[in-house]
């Protein structure tokens, strides 16, 4: 499984931790992998830590994709985030 985090202006990546998860970034691109299957109907999370720089103000929209294989439905796999 691997999220897609291209983070905005104003955002930059500190760290990411969660059961299963590892995370990085190239510049403004975070990856975030979990290398076990989930089970269908099951959940996973992850936390994501960003330093705001001043460029952030007033508010920053983020966004992110999932995907993995096997994906019955991958329509669904992208999500954004406005934040004050």
């Amino acid at each position: 499984i691997t999220v897609l985090d291209t983070l905005p202006a104003g955002l930059g990546f500190v760290a990411g931790t969660g059961t299963g998860w590892s995370a990085g970034a190239l510049g403004q691109i975070v990856t975030a992998t979990h290398a076990s299957v989930i089970a269908n109907g099951a959940s996973s999370s992850y936390t994501l830590t960003v330093a705001v720089a001043a460029s952030a103000i007033p508010s920053v929209t983020n966004a992110a994709s999932v995907s993995t294989a096997g994906d019955a439905v991958p329509t669904n796999d992208r999500d954004k985030d406005p934040t004050a």
